[in-house]
C-alpha cells in the first residue's frame, strides 16, 4: 500500500487494538488545526442524514458523494493504492 504525501496526514504511530473488534488507530493523524477544521465541519456543517433500520437508528453521511469545504478538500487528495 503507498500513502501519498500530505501535510495534514501524519501515520503513525499507528495503535493496535482487539477490542470490542480488530482495528488500528492513529491518535495525531492529523495537526490541531486541521483536527479542529474537521471537527467543526462535523458538528456544523457536514450532511447528516438519519439511518433507521429494523434494530438500529443512526445519523451518517458519505464522504463519497459530498462537496467537501475548500479547507478540508484534502481529505479527498489522499492516494491510497494497492500493489
Amino acid at each position: 500500500m503507498k500513502i501519498s504525501t500530505n501535510p495534514y496526514l501524519r501515520i503513525g504511530p499507528v495503535t493496535k487494538s482487539e477490542a470490542p473488534f480488530p482495528h488500528a488507530f492513529s491518535p495525531k493523524a492529523f495537526n490541531d488545526e486541521f483536527s479542529m477544521e474537521l471537527l467543526s465541519w462535523l458538528e456544523k456543517s457536514a450532511p447528516w442524514s438519519l439511518t433507521e433500520t429494523d434494530f438500529y437508528e443512526q445519523y451518517e453521511f458519505s464522504f463519497y458523494d459530498i462537496a467537501l469545504p475548500s479547507n478540508l478538500i484534502s481529505l479527498g487528495s489522499v492516494d491510497i493504492s494497492h500493489r
